[in-house]
């Protein structure tokens, strides 16, 4: 099983842009995988600087709550914006 932090780790290590946009070819994750941890990131620094509300931050609190993780909610927020 890949927990979110494994995914991260793959992101800030692998997944970088040349200067002409190409992303590097040693990443190993999908478009899909890139995505999510992208707007995961973004979410998370919305939430932390309490620009979410409403339906929104319900829907990123039931979708953290979710995710296949080893760390504590703060803890795995905090690392998601370290990627932002």
């Amino acid at each position: 099983m890949i927990f979110l932090e494994q995914r991260i780790k793959e992101y800030k290590n692998n997944c970088g842009e040349d200067f002409r946009g190409i992303l590097n070819k040693k990443c190993k994750l999908t478009g899909d995988e890139l995505l999510e941890i992208e707007n995961l990131a973004h979410l998370a620094h919305l939430h932390k600087n309490k620009l979410l509300s409403g339906a929104l931050s319900t829907e990123f609190e039931d979708k953290i709550k979710n995710i296949k993780t080893q760390l504590s909610i703060d803890d795995l927020i905090d690392l998601l914006i370290s990627t932002y």
